[in-house]
């Protein structure tokens, strides 16, 4: 045994000697099993089909391995929260060497799954994904984005999107919502009081969608919307609220709507969005959303839990630096140079590459 395996087998407990030697007496009858379904030729070797009852003594004796040193007496459970980590850049060479050990055709069948782990250990975009080095701790994180704490006094936390990949953005909002919403289930079991919370999710319609995509992003869709419904049934007695700003509300789950008691609506032209509207409000405020098509800027009707009764309302003026940038491109004067500014793409291409100035000279 090498000083490696030797570090290796220390993480499972005290008794080294003890948990080696059980490996070593399960070794025997696998061997058996894999001795009596190999086969070899003068120009090649193989397997035969195992059958149930070759499998069964496999699982046996690994069971008999797991009941003498139950991983979980060391490490707790394992899940997708609670993983065991390793060095995944070390894991081509690790696929590489059962390959070589098993022989046969094993490494030429996975030699194209290495290349493609080899390829996406070396995208800069995933790497931020993928590495381990310097990943923030789950601590750090719920103390920024659910704060407040000592470290991170801010009450508001925003996290800007739109730059991420669509093919992987839905998957990422789903797992924010995961874990705020768990973690503020722990936070009550643990403290017995809840910490008040409110998600707000802009463009809401592309996560929480009535239908799902039928294209390749369809099941990242579906887990985003699922993870809002739960949310929406269930957040509020873990302090938990959901706001959702959406410009398309007829394409929102109804499952997400039919839990919403305010609302505030600003103009809106799109006759099946009125008509959804029109379902959710009582009837008697029939005339007072008829003037919807024709509401100005920051203006709108504030109707449901929120107040008394429905109030026409006008946002408050906010100051230049903090207003949205809503503002409608000035197409003509740009065309003409007489508005705007040259872009200056070379920053635009270094941001957009993650390679320092210093790096392009």
């Amino acid at each position: 045994m090498t000083e490696s395996d030797e570090e290796t087998l220390a993480n499972y407990g005290d008794d080294v000697a003890g948990l080696a030697a059980a490996i070593a007496s399960i070794r025997d009858p696998i061997e058996t099993v894999r001795a009596q379904r190999h086969w070899t030729t003068q120009n090649s070797s193989g397997y035969n089909d195992f059958q149930p009852a070759d499998l069964q003594k496999v699982l046996e004796a690994l069971r008999s391995l797991t009941n003498a040193f139950p991983i979980t007496a060391t490490h707790g459970e394992i899940s997708e929260d609670a993983p065991v980590r390793f060095d995944v850049d070390a894991l081509p060479d690790c696929i590489r060497e059962v390959a070589m050990a098993t022989g046969g055709q094993a490494l030429n069948n996975v030699e194209p799954l290495i290349n493609r782990i080899q390829i996406n250990l070396g995208d800069s975009g995933l790497k931020p994904v993928i590495a381990t080095d310097g990943a923030e701790s789950l601590t750090k994180w719920l103390s920024a984005f659910l704060g407040p704490s000592e470290d991170f006094p801010e009450s508001v936390a925003i996290l800007d999107l739109s730059l991420i990949p669509s093919d992987v953005v839905h998957i990422a909002v789903a797992v924010i919502a995961r874990l705020v919403f768990e973690a503020l289930q722990r936070h009550i079991n643990a403290t017995g009081q809840a910490l008040p919370t409110v998600l707000v999710l802009e463009e809401a319609h592309n996560f929480v969608r009535r239908d799902t995509d039928a294209g390749a992003n369809a099941q990242a869709t579906d887990l985003c919307r699922q993870a809002f419904e739960r949310i929406a049934r269930e957040g509020r007695k873990f302090g938990l609220g959901l706001l959702l700003a959406s410009q398309r509300p007829s394409e929102l789950s109804p499952t997400v709507l039919a839990q919403c008691n305010s609302f505030l609506l600003h103009r809106i032209v799109n006759d099946v969005d009125q008509n959804l509207v029109r379902r959710l409000v009582p009837d008697a405020l029939g005339g007072l959303l008829g003037e919807l098509p024709t509401l100005p800027s920051q203006q709108a009707i504030l109707l449901g839990w929120a107040v008394p009764t429905p109030v026409l309302l006008k946002v408050r003026d906010l100051p230049k630096a903090q207003r949205p940038r809503s503002h409608d491109p000035k197409f003509w004067d740009t065309w003409l140079g007489t508005a705007g500014s040259v872009p200056n793409w070379a920053d635009i291409a270094t941001s957009w590459e993650n390679v320092s100035p210093d790096a392009t000279g």
